[in-house]
Parts: structure tokens; sequence; C-alpha cells
């Protein structure tokens, strides 16, 4: 069991540190013309993007101990 957790871990790990692709491009496009507002781009948001990545990452750990 734990070994296969270890699994998962590495291959979402691989999965989220891979190469991006063109598709993922036309992503970032379309967010930043869809998700811009008189407060600004979303890509302004440094600070709350690197807190909520924080909280996911440690909802992640927790599953995957568990």
């Amino acid at each position: 069991m734990l070994e296969r957790k270890h699994r998962l871990a590495e291959e979402v790990h691989g999965e989220i540190r891979s190469p991006k692709s063109t598709g993922d491009a036309r992503v970032n496009e379309l967010l930043d013309s869809d998700m811009s507002s008189r407060l600004g781009k979303w890509s302004e948001f440094n600070a709350e993007v690197m807190e909520e990545g924080v909280k996911i990452g440690k909802g992640i750990l927790t599953t995957l101990i568990e």
C-alpha cells in the first residue's frame, strides 16, 4: 500500500513538473483575457496563488499519507 502511494506521488510530481504543451499556452491566453478585472490580471496575485498552492499541496500530502 505504501509503495503504491509513493508511486502515485512520484507520478503526480512528474505531471506537475513536465514541460507545458502548446495547449497550455492557449489556456493561459484564455485565462489572461477572461480572468482580468478592474482589480488587475489574475497573474498579478502571486502571494494569493502561493498561499492556495501551499493549501493544495498540504491537502494532497495528507491524502497520500492517510
